[in-house]
């Protein structure tokens, strides 16, 4: 799911289409996951796990490396 968004593909809630860069909020994550999880009750704690990792890999992405991939907004 990272890396769709990382890529630019945007999902049926994206708010446009054609940006560059995807915001990865509540409902474009909501989105991504649908259909592939159940609806248990660790589910609540699943949207903000992966902002979390996100936000951890936009930190990463920023850090100087050599082969550093490009740099991608992915969170507000």
């Amino acid at each position: 799911m990272l890396r769709e968004v990382e890529a630019g593909w945007p999902s049926v809630v994206s708010v446009d289409l054609t940006a560059e860069h995807i915001t990865l909020d509540d409902d474009e994550i909501r989105e991504r996951m649908s259909g592939n999880l159940c609806r248990c009750a660790a589910y609540a704690n699943i949207v903000p796990a992966i902002r979390e990792v996100a936000q951890q890999e936009q930190a990463q992405a920023h850090l100087p490396q050599s082969g550093a991939r490009a740099s991608r907004e992915v969170l507000p």
